[in-house]
């Protein structure tokens, strides 16, 4: 069995079993790798806050130089599959009428759902002056999901058919992805 490369969390071996786990035959081989995939995730988790300190206090001449632009794109799709594994739930409601938040159609918000969309939004609060409250390409990608669909399209206006061409193109030119292509594909 080739060995662990030391930038590696997983081995190509565990690697692979953990995405055949379902297809795996062995219970014991799969049980084996699981817990080893569990400690190994709680290590991770427990040094979070030694990759925060680092990218707080090492010159950002030298993180940039070691963290690609993908990995903001990564991690953020690591925080939606922990919000998910940790059950975070979406609040509706009435602003004024604290009683009327809810979960789901009959399901009362309680404290723990409360104290977690208070915590989130402030900590989002931090991320989002990323994009900015007043930036047109939150609205042109939504844009851009609609002109996928060749009937929605005929309903656009021209400007909003030449917001989501920006935002399609732009992915082109940049990451060469073509979100035509996502956006068929989803829709």
């Amino acid at each position: 069995m080739p060995g662990q490369k030391r930038n590696e969390l997983l081995t190509g071996t565990e690697r692979e079993r953990l995405i055949n786990r379902r297809d795996m035959g062995d219970a014991k081989t799969r049980a084996a790798n699981d817990s080893r995939a569990k400690k190994k995730l709680a290590a991770w988790v427990e040094n979070l806050r030694d990759v925060e300190l680092i990218l707080e206090n090492l010159p950002d001449e030298m993180s940039e130089s070691v963290v690609d632009e993908f990995a903001v794109y990564r991690l953020i799709s690591v925080v939606e599959e922990l919000l998910r594994v940790k059950e975070f739930r979406r609040i509706g409601g009435d602003i004024n009428d604290p009683a009327s938040w809810q979960t789901a159609p009959g399901r009362p918000a309680d404290e723990l759902d409360i104290a977690r969309s208070t915590l989130l939004a402030s900590v989002l609060g931090g991320v989002g002056q990323f994009l900015g409250a007043d930036n047109p390409v939150i609205r042109a990608v939504t844009l851009s999901k609609i002109y996928a669909d060749p009937i929605l399209r005929g309903r656009m206006s021209e400007e909003e058919k030449r917001s989501a061409e920006r935002c399609i193109s732009a992915m082109k030119n940049v990451y060469g992805v073509d979100l035509e292509d996502v956006y068929s594909h989803t829709t």
